[in-house]
C-alpha cells in the first residue's frame, strides 16, 4: 500500500515523524520544486527587488519557501478550529504503530482506482 504515495508525500511525511535524513529528502525535493523564474509570482517579486534565496520582508528574514496552498485548509464541510491537525496527521510523539497505521491511511488515499470510481473525501 504505502507504493502507492508519490516520493514527495512520502518524504514530508517521514520528515513529520522525526525522521532526520527524510527531512534532508524533503527539503531536497523542495528545493527541486522551486518555483521557477518564469512564474508570475517570481517575476511580481523580483520587481520589487527580491532575489532569490533571501527571505522576504524589509530585514531579508521572513520566509524564503512558498507557502503551500493545501497544507493546513480544511476541505470543504470541515469544520476544523484554528491549528487543529486533520485525522491522519503523523506528529513526532506518535509511537511506530500510529505512525505506521496513518502512513497506510495515506497510501489508502493514493491507491489506484483503475475503474474510474468516484471516490469520497474520507480523510
Amino acid at each position: 500500500m504505502g507504493d502507492y504515495i508519490p516520493k514527495e508525500v512520502l518524504a514530508e511525511f517521514l520528515a513529520k515523524t522525526g525522521d532526520k535524513v527524510a527531512k534532508v529528502q524533503a527539503e531536497q525535493l523542495a528545493n527541486k520544486n522551486a518555483i521557477g523564474s518564469d512564474n508570475i509570482g517570481h517575476k511580481l517579486l523580483s520587481k520589487m527587488g527580491w532575489k532569490e534565496g533571501e527571505g522576504l520582508g524589509g530585514t531579508q528574514k521572513g520566509i524564503t519557501a512558498p507557502i503551500k496552498a493545501s497544507a493546513g485548509a480544511p476541505a470543504a464541510g470541515e469544520q476544523r478550529g484554528l491549528g487543529a491537525t486533520a485525522v491522519g496527521e503523523v506528529t513526532e510523539e506518535d509511537d511506530p504503530f500510529e505512525a505506521y497505521r496513518k502512513r497506510m491511511m495515506l497510501g489508502y488515499k493514493y491507491r489506484p482506482n483503475p475503474l474510474g470510481n468516484p471516490r469520497r473525501a474520507y480523510y
